[in-house]
């Protein structure tokens, strides 16, 4: 099943790792609603190297926001990024939140 079956039935954030060979995401997936929990990575090659990036969005409509997270090449092979998965995606780009708190403590 491609990545964009599993979108039409909802299953783009089930867990599921996808990898996108030699891919610019803005051009192949945006018609693809993909959370900020979602695992797509794409590559992109230059010369003998290859990077690997992260793609998701913050919010349905707000644009993808892409994150490197490696390097392959043949002289330092592959060369990941240190920082967590959720480290790498707490800039939420200003996405703000209604949100209230309620006491029953004395209830």
């Amino acid at each position: 099943m491609s990545l964009w079956q599993y979108e039409n039935h909802g299953y783009v954030d089930n867990g599921a790792h996808w990898l996108i060979l030699n891919s610019d995401p803005r051009s192949q997936l945006n018609e693809i609603n993909l959370r900020m929990d979602s695992q797509v990575y794409v590559t992109s090659q230059e010369g003998d190297t290859v990077s690997l990036s992260e793609v998701y969005k913050t919010a349905k409509g707000k644009p993808f926001v892409i994150n490197s997270v490696g390097v392959w090449s043949p002289m330092s092979r592959l060369v990941m990024t240190t920082l967590t998965f959720w480290e790498r995606r707490q800039n939420l780009g200003g996405l703000e939140f209604i949100v209230a708190a309620l006491d029953v403590s004395h209830c």
